[in-house]
């Protein structure tokens, strides 16, 4: 069982990151895109 769970995560734990990875940079130039249309 433990061997099934570390493989489990060796495969889901990059796709996960990956994810919160994308969503961050979206969010962020989302950020910086409204910044820069407010000082317009």
């Amino acid at each position: 069982m433990l061997g099934v769970s570390k493989n489990f995560l060796k495969v889901v734990a990059p796709t996960i990151l990956e994810l919160v990875c994308k969503v961050v940079i979206c969010s962020s130039s989302y950020v910086i895109l409204q910044i820069n249309l407010n000082f317009v």
